[in-house]
């Protein structure tokens, strides 16, 4: 998906387990992702919503022209 609508050359994954959560750091270097695109945003929606089924966190930060960076916080 990342290299599809992103445009990105590169994908950052780290996992680590930290204070009995489990913290997904999902980062790329493509165009950003716009918030207020008229194109619906489904896997976004499905990753808020398969952490909140997991009482987690999720954030997103993005720099259009400059990636995407995603947190997720799990607890264990």
């Amino acid at each position: 998906n990342t290299f599809k609508h992103a445009q990105a050359s590169s994908i950052y994954v780290k996992a680590i387990i930290e204070h009995n959560l489990l913290v997904l750091e999902i980062e790329d270097d493509g165009i950003g992702y716009k918030r207020a695109s008229s194109k619906k945003h489904y896997g976004i929606i499905g990753m808020i919503e398969r952490t909140e089924l997991l009482n987690g966190q999720f954030e997103i930060f993005r720099k259009l022209d400059k990636g995407t960076k995603i947190i997720v916080k799990i607890p264990l």
